[in-house]
């Protein structure tokens, strides 16, 4: 058998490439991506540079977000403060108010310092209502 140029020699392992002919058959596959290297890189890089965008939308989302939520923070904290100053600002005004009054009623005073009492009591009273809900709860 190895007298037929080395074709009984190979054996099955070489047998598709024999045709139904007897003789042999062979080239090059071209359906292996031996030319689209260059294609498939650079769809890569087109995928990967894709990616970087979606990366880069997600954390610029996330960071709005949290600024939005910093913000949000900070302005509950400072209208906190300012109810808590304006409830004393009412009581102070109040107590002066109440005091002025009996003084007025008792005949230590004049009434322009009661009508400068209520004047410097209105004022708190409106910024206590900025912060009040509306419309007003009804109360039963």
């Amino acid at each position: 058998m190895a007298s037929l140029g080395g074709y009984a020699a190979t054996g099955p392992l070489f047998q598709f490439l024999k045709s139904a002919s007897g003789s042999w058959t062979g080239g090059p596959a071209m359906s292996l991506p031996i030319f689209d290297g260059g294609r498939l890189r650079s769809e890569l890089g087109a995928q990967s540079a894709s990616f970087d965008v979606a990366l880069s939308q997600y954390n610029e989302t996330i960071v709005t977000a949290l600024k939005n939520i910093s913000d949000y923070v900070i302005t509950l904290r400072s209208l906190q403060s300012q109810e808590t100053d304006a409830q004393r600002s009412i009581a102070s005004a109040t107590k002066s108010y109440n005091l002025v009054k009996e003084g007025f009623r008792r005949g230590l005073t004049d009434y322009v310092n009661v009508l400068v009492a209520q004047t410097q009591l209105l004022p708190a009273k409106q910024v206590q209502r900025a912060f009040s809900p509306w419309p007003p709860p009804i109360r039963t």
